[in-house]
């Protein structure tokens, strides 16, 4: 699956994202959009990980697992579209602005 060149994923793979099943998450990207996806440290957001950021979009997903890596990629990467309930709350405190 390809991506649009201008949207990339950021994987946390810190120690907290890490622990919390993020090697796991990063092999689905890495699988499904090898060409979009990086490997990063920590996003500052321990606690919530794994975290994956999108950009140029400014979007912190978190608590994201291997299941939600196929949607992620498919309707955000390739659609545009912005899976509102998986924001980080802290960041996007109003989901709904994404509609």
């Amino acid at each position: 699956m390809a991506s649009p060149p201008d949207r990339k994923v950021f994987v946390c793979r810190h120690r907290t994202c890490r622990r919390d099943g993020a090697d796991a998450v990063w092999d689905c990207f890495r699988a499904l959009v090898p060409d979009a996806a990086e490997e990063t440290g920590c996003l500052g957001l321990c606690g919530g990980g794994p975290m994956v950021l999108v950009i140029p979009d400014d979007v912190y997903y978190w608590r994201v697992n291997p299941e939600k890596v196929a949607t992620i990629a498919a309707q955000h990467l390739q659609q545009g579209e912005i899976q509102t309930a998986w924001l980080h709350p802290r960041l996007h405190p109003h989901p709904d602005s994404f509609r």
